[in-house]
């Protein structure tokens, strides 16, 4: 399951790749598009997730990013996997702190070996 979430994260970056943050479709403005597409206000997802509509409208802007709960109760309200808005989470924030270069995707690739590996070696240990 944890591979599948890697491999979401590796496509955010090869996408970020050739591409500039600002262009990606970032956490804050995929749960805008969320909230849009059911026609709701700011209000009836802040309500609807137990978030402050101010904390939400700051997400939205890309002015702040959610915490885990916060994601937890957006996958919920939205019905979109967790799992999904974690990795989207986490490749926000590969690509701000290390930015979209050559050595960011190598050491990507490593992890994803990595990772491989050890789930490799979980399965024969259960």
């Amino acid at each position: 399951m944890k591979s599948v979430y890697i491999c979401q994260i590796m496509s955010s970056f090869f996408l970020a790749k050739n591409t500039s943050m600002s262009s990606l479709q970032k956490i804050g403005s995929y749960i805008r598009r969320l909230r849009k597409e059911r026609k709701e206000t700011l209000h009836q997802v802040a309500k609807g997730t137990d978030i402050d509509s101010t904390i939400l409208s700051k997400i939205e802007r890309g002015i702040r990013l959610p915490t885990m709960l916060q994601l937890r109760n957006l996958g919920l309200y939205f019905e979109v996997s967790e799992g999904f808005l974690k990795s989207k989470l986490i490749a926000e924030k590969i690509i701000k702190d290390y930015g979209s270069n050559e050595m960011t995707y190598s050491a990507i690739q490593i992890l994803n070996e990595e990772l491989a590996v050890y789930a490799k070696n979980t399965k024969k240990n259960e």
